[in-house]
């Protein structure tokens, strides 16, 4: 039998590209063992969140509590606590910069809403001050009577940057103490704490200054409260 010079050719040929494509198969095999074997080495390490959560405290007011009122004074409902929207619409722990500039921190965050902290806070001092009888909070429960309703205005509870001088803790509200029976007014106010220092890093200590800032609030509003 004879051959070509075309059919040898080409059995040749045929014999290289099965030879080409066996290694290739085979690099291609070594190169995922080689991949399953690095496995996590080779992806990138998870970087750790840098969030940090910080909640109010009642730590006491910065100066000499209020005599505490008589029982007489009746029961007051904490019914509102109105944020401005900048407050109320992130979590996140707010620094101002300027009259008209705030700065939003990301990674300090409250760890529930602003006005729920404020709230809690203020029931825990106002508890203390008055006496348990004597502080509820809406929503009420059946059957429960109060003689007074407190609503509360926050307008600022937030840490300053530096600008005439050093940076702070910056807190103002004012109150309304109304007539559960009327919704007449009988006493109203308004506390602004501004001689708080903070460094303007440590946002632990901005959470403790404004803690400090809303329990003296409370001990204002507990030292207003009417005398039956």
């Amino acid at each position: 039998m004879t051959y070509s010079h075309g059919n040898l050719n080409m059995k040749k040929g045929a014999r290289t590209n099965g030879t080409v494509l066996s290694i290739a198969m085979l690099l291609t095999a070594l190169t995922l063992m080689v991949l399953a074997g690095a496995g996590c080495s080779i992806l990138p390490e998870a970087a750790a969140d840098p969030t940090r959560y910080y909640v109010l405290d009642d730590l006491g007011s910065a100066g000499a509590s209020v005599a505490p009122a008589t029982a007489a004074a009746g029961r007051v409902a904490i019914r509102s606590i109105e944020l401005p929207a900048y407050l109320r619409n992130s979590r996140s722990m707010v620094v101002r910069a300027g009259d008209n500039e705030v700065r939003y921190e990301d990674f300090s965050r409250w760890a529930e809403p602003l006005d729920a902290g404020i709230q809690r806070v203020l029931k825990e001092r106002l508890v203390a001050v008055l006496g348990a009888d004597s502080v509820i909070s809406f929503p009420l429960s059946a059957g429960e009577i109060r003689q007074w309703d407190l609503r509360v205005r926050v307008a600022r509870c937030e840490g300053s940057a530096p600008r005439a001088g050093s940076p702070g803790a910056l807190f103002v509200a004012s109150y309304q103490i109304v007539s559960a029976a009327d919704g007449a007014t009988v006493r109203h106010g308004e506390l602004s704490v501004t001689d708080l220092a903070w460094d303007g890093r440590d946002f632990g200590e901005l959470a403790q200054q404004l803690s400090r800032s809303v329990a003296r609030f409370a001990d204002e509003i507990a030292g207003s409260m009417p005398k039956r």
